[in-house]
């Protein structure tokens, strides 16, 4: 680039300037991650959330670099991410917590602000469904063993069926 510039009016002078800017070198472990489904919370019970690891790393030889979180709160996906100073070769551990409310599809734009002036954006998505264990026959819902004589075992076999959209464990309680 080429500017001008006068000076008192008479005096030119051809001014060259040159310039390079590079984006801050912080190694993120991923951009982008999918919790994929998760069962919503069930009132009443205590909330039920999925964590995952960001390991965010100074990879500059030479500068500190400030990184902070600018992802508004909300109740849905949580990062324990406070403002710091990472020096080179330090790095940070981010945990962000994701617990769906609702039945439906979530996508966030995590932003991750570095020196105050740059932003890393990390898309997080995943779904809230609902935990569904079920009875394969319906009639089975009530158990009659008749007649047991003492000493005697009864067994009965009724078999349940997972219609979640994820693996559920269960357990039985009598």
């Amino acid at each position: 680039s080429q500017i001008v510039v006068a000076v008192a009016g008479k005096y030119e002078y051809i001014l060259k300037m040159a310039g390079r800017g590079v984006a801050p070198n912080l190694r993120f472990s991923f951009t982008d991650h999918d919790f994929g489904p998760c069962f919503t919370v069930v009132p009443g019970q205590p909330p039920h959330r999925e964590t995952v690891v960001l390991r965010v790393s100074n990879q500059d030889p030479h500068a500190h670099l400030s990184l902070d979180c600018t992802l508004p709160r909300n109740k849905v996906l949580v990062v324990d991410c406070g403002p710091r100073v990472l020096a080179p070769g330090e790095h940070v551990e981010v945990a962000l917590h994701f617990t769906p409310r609702e039945i439906q599809d979530y996508a966030f734009a995590v932003p991750f602000l570095i020196n105050g002036v740059s932003t890393v954006n990390v898309a997080v998505k995943g779904r809230g469904v609902s935990a569904r264990l079920e009875l394969v026959q319906p009639t089975q819902a009530g158990c009659n063993f008749g007649q047991v004589r003492e000493g005697d075992d009864a067994v009965r076999h009724i078999q349940v069926i997972n219609r979640s959209a994820r693996a559920l464990g269960f357990e039985l309680v009598d």
